[in-house]
């Protein structure tokens, strides 16, 4: 809680730097939890919480793999709602139906899926066979309506693309290329209102720069109307996240 204490102090002496914080909170205390999230309550520039799901074998993993369904985790996360608090996570395509049932389960709790629930290319996983695999489920998670994804994070090297890997790094039409199918999927899957682009930044950093990655993200919404893009790349992320 201290982390966020410092962030607010931060943005009281630089209003334009920070405009909301999404914290942490280890919601597998279950309602031992309550008094942190009381205490983040007491900041308004919390707006949310964030606790990653992700899991696969032999990939650093920040959760167990069933840890959606955990009794108790899910206690916490039941507390959520009560304070107004968003619920930011990580995720690989394995968790993706695991996050759908949490969705069903607690309809009045925003669920902000990180990094388009990263369909996986390394470790084992084959990119091209994941793909089809992603895409079904990404469908289902679509139809509860407090899911919101943030569209990005795909310079991560967990996809398996490999730019993290060359001496020259990619160009924007490059990024265009091979992450344009799969960013154009979800903003079709989910829709322009619940879609908002983001940068990763500084995870993002071993496979390009965040001007790259930015023109990247334009030039692939270019079919896009000028406010649906307003929206996605500002607008969406204001409402989600309750930001004043």
């Amino acid at each position: 809680v201290k982390e966020a204490d410092a962030a607010a102090e931060l943005h009281r002496q630089c209003p334009r730097i920070i405009n909301g914080i999404i914290a942490r909170a280890d919601l597998s205390l279950g309602a031992e939890v309550e008094p942190a999230l009381q205490y983040y309550k007491k900041n308004p520039l919390v707006v949310g919480i964030r606790h990653n799901l992700r899991w696969a074998e032999g990939i650093d993993s920040l959760a167990e793999e069933k840890t959606a369904y955990d009794p108790k985790w899910r206690e916490g996360f039941a507390l959520l709602s009560k304070y107004d608090l968003c619920f930011d996570t990580t995720i690989f395509h394995l968790q993706i139906d695991a996050v759908a049932d949490l969705a069903r389960d607690f309809p009045d709790t925003r669920i902000i899926i990180n990094h388009m629930a990263v369909p996986l290319g390394i470790c084992g996983f084959n990119r091209d066979e994941v793909r089809p695999v992603w895409e079904e489920s990404m469908k289902r998670l679509a139809k509860f309506k407090n899911v919101f994804v943030k569209v990005g994070g795909f310079g991560m090297r967990w996809l398996g693309f490999g730019f993290e890997e060359r001496q020259k790094p990619p160009t924007s039409d490059e990024l265009v290329a091979a992450w344009g199918p799969y960013i154009l999927f979800v903003i079709e899957t989910f829709g322009v209102d619940r879609c908002m682009m983001e940068s990763n930044s500084p995870m993002d950093k071993p496979t390009c720069s965040y001007t790259v990655l930015f023109n990247a993200l334009k030039k692939i919404t270019r079919c896009y109307s000028k406010e649906d893009r307003w929206n996605m790349f500002k607008l969406n992320a204001k409402r989600v996240y309750k930001i004043k």
